[in-house]
């Protein structure tokens, strides 16, 4: 009798967390509810001009969103300042890219994408990119970086 009481109360819990696991069953208990277990895939960032960056990726396979996708959250940052000082950008599940506009000009900024569920964010993918300067004379690309050392090998042209 008391565990079923703790079962219906913990159920009533979840079921005001998130309605709609019930309503389109899509999980057999939403106390299994997880976050997704992969990162978004293939992300792309390249910088458009000497203020924007814009960010692509591939959505997350469905057999590890765990749960119902509700979106994604792009966080970036200036390198230069600390993680407190984050920007976050929250697109639904059917986004797959943004334009990061007014930022700073020829800077460095690291970019996060994770998708997330009513449980939380899953896995982050993550890139480095540079913002233009206004000088058509000198380019620096946006390049994949697996660590912040490889930053300091980046090839500028």
């Amino acid at each position: 009798m008391i565990i079923i009481t703790i079962i219906m109360a913990i159920n009533v819990i979840v079921t005001m967390i998130d309605y709609d696991y019930y309503k389109y069953g899509h999980l057999l208990s939403p106390l299994f509810a997880l976050v997704p277990s992969l990162s978004p895939m293939n992300l792309t960032v390249f910088n458009t001009s000497s203020t924007s960056i814009q960010v692509h990726w591939a959505p997350i396979p469905t057999d590890h969103v765990n749960g119902i996708l509700r979106g994604y959250h792009v966080i970036f940052k200036k390198l230069t300042q600390p993680v407190a000082n984050v920007t976050i950008v929250t697109v639904d599940n059917a986004t797959l890219s943004v334009d990061l506009i007014n930022l700073t000009k020829f800077r460095a900024y690291a970019i996060n994408v994770s998708g997330f569920t009513v449980i939380g964010d899953g896995n982050a993918s993550e890139d480095l990119c540079w913002t233009d300067q206004d000088s058509e004379s000198f380019f620096i690309k946006c390049f994949r970086f697996k660590t912040l050392a490889d930053l300091l090998v980046m090839s500028i042209f």
